[in-house]
């Protein structure tokens, strides 16, 4: 088995970019979407005969996330409103043919980064630990999963009965999609890190044709979670060279019978029947091995044998000879630069200073050395003395303080000494609190408190004016469609303790001296 790889065809700005095929056997056609707000439409004629793709706009910016059912398209996009200029990150259903206008299906506080349809049931996870799903069918109310880290792929079951879903925290979890019980989880499938971003991998999941096997890249291999008990099979896809990078992204062909997986610079695929590697290819998925020059000279330069270099004829030594030359100038220039980081004498002869046996660092503001010190003598004695005695640091041992266990506090609270503090974070949301002299609380919220000041100043007097400025909080909803933000004058109030949920929010101060508690 062999393949070749088309010329390189440009797509989207930097970022992360997300292919999509249609769940059509038969389409030749696939779409591509990057962050530039754009989604393109490719087919065949596009890689082999070079016919630019279709281009359609979508919305400010989308967020390389994107799935394809039939004629339906379903993105994930942000959407800027001119009026208020407030930022609204939703997953959009739009037609093929029309993809310039979206309807809204559910909305994220954060990214959009992966989804997933089936013609019944629509997934999608974003980076703010939430899956949110619906029936298509129906179009009820969709139903909201939280998460144990950032979603990194989802993806439904061929049988529309479960849906698997990756995370930063390098776990994987399996929900039904009746009831969204979640049926498997398996932790530390995969090295964790911090976010999404191009220089980590996407662990993106695929399912076998019949659904009775789920394709897991990970470090080294791609394992096989088999359907039958939900249990990790003892065989995996192991690439050649491949032991110590993690893959990444894996596909299954449109007959069932192969599989392709991806790390940052090769492509492997296997015969799903015997678990054989066919082909690893070792050009990367963009073609851009000549793009590194160092990577690119040492390439040449193992090519190059002795042997070839004896039976070539003149024109082959000399090219031969100076990338050779050229791969030598390289190296010595390296060790050129290690020995000057360590001699500062190198460092002042390459940029002219000291070769005239004068101090040439006089006109750029440094004193000689005799009039940087006068009160030393100049005794060259004094000075060897002064060159090598040492003073011995006395280590300062500090006792230990307990921490203070405040008296009143609520699970999830930050410490009562610091002039922004959080009152409650869980699941549903955020309350800050922001009190005394801090610049930039005042600054970020002298809209919100400038209306709050003039309704106050009115009816009570300008009194308050410095209450207002400076004691105030926040409540915030990890689902913006629960509540938009509010915020709230604490200056007579003096709430420190709060907890919420999607239904209601707490607040509580120091009880008063009768025992009563406003």
């Amino acid at each position: 088995m062999s393949g070749n790889f088309s010329d390189i065809r440009n797509l989207h700005v930097k970022g992360l970019i997300t292919l999509c095929c249609q769940n059509s056997e038969t389409s030749q056609k696939f779409l591509s979407s990057g962050t530039d707000g754009t989604v393109y439409i490719w087919d065949e004629k596009c890689l082999t005969e070079g016919n630019p793709p279709q281009i359609k706009t979508i919305g400010d910016t989308t967020h390389s996330s994107l799935a394809w059912i039939d004629k339906d398209v379903y993105i994930g996009y942000t959407s800027t409103d001119l009026l208020t200029g407030v930022d609204k990150r939703m997953v959009g259903k739009c037609s093929i043919d029309h993809m310039e206008s979206c309807s809204q299906i559910f909305s994220f506080s954060l990214e959009v980064t992966s989804i997933d349809a089936s013609p019944t049931f629509l997934v999608a996870g974003g980076s703010d630990f939430t899956i949110k799903k619906i029936n298509l069918k129906y179009r009820n109310e969709y139903d909201r999963i939280d998460a144990s880290g950032e979603v990194l792929c989802v993806k439904i079951d061929p049988k529309d009965e479960v849906f698997a879903v990756t995370c930063c925290d390098g776990s994987l979890s399996l929900f039904h999609l009746q009831n969204n019980t979640r049926i498997v989880y398996l932790e530390k499938l995969f090295p964790s890190f911090a976010g999404i971003d191009a220089d980590n991998p996407r662990h993106q999941i695929t399912w076998s044709k019949d659904g009775q096997s789920l394709f897991v890249p990970v470090q080294g291999e791609v394992k096989i979670l088999i359907r039958d008990g939900w249990k990790l099979s003892p065989n995996s896809f192991k690439g050649s060279g491949t032991e110590l990078e993690c893959f990444s992204v894996t596909c299954i062909s449109s007959c069932g019978h192969f599989l392709a997986a991806s790390t940052s610079n090769k492509i492997c695929i296997w015969n799903i029947l015997d678990s054989n590697s066919n082909v690893v290819f070792k050009e990367g998925l963009c073609m851009l091995e000549n793009a590194v020059p160092i990577r690119s000279i040492e390439t040449a330069t193992n090519h190059i044998s002795a042997e070839n270099v004896l039976n070539s004829d003149e024109d082959d030594e000399d090219e031969a000879d100076n990338i050779i030359k050229n791969h030598r100038r390289i190296i010595d220039d390296d060790a050129e630069d290690d020995t000057m980081s360590a001699d500062i004498g190198l460092i002042k002869r390459k940029y002219g200073f000291g070769e005239d046996n004068s101090n040439a660092l006089e006109e750029f503001g440094f004193l000689p050395e005799t009039n940087s010190n006068p009160g030393f003598a100049s005794d060259p004695s004094l000075k060897s003395d002064l060159k090598y005695s040492s003073v011995t640091e006395t280590a300062v041992i500090s006792s230990y303080k307990p921490p203070t266990i405040p008296e009143r506090f609520v699970s999830g609270a930050s410490p009562i000494n610091l002039s922004q503090r959080y009152l409650k974070w869980n699941n549903y949301g955020v309350v800050r609190s922001f009190s005394g002299d801090n610049a930039s609380s005042i600054e970020h919220y002298k809209g919100v408190m400038a209306v709050i000041v003039i309704f106050y100043t009115a009816l009570i007097g300008f009194r308050n004016f410095y209450v207002l400025l400076v004691s105030f909080f926040q409540i915030e909803f990890h689902d913006s469609t629960i509540h938009p933000e509010i915020i709230l004058d604490n200056g007579e109030t003096d709430y420190c303790m709060a907890d919420l949920s999607d239904c209601a929010v707490a607040l509580a101060n120091i009880p008063e001296a009768k025992g009563e508690q406003r």
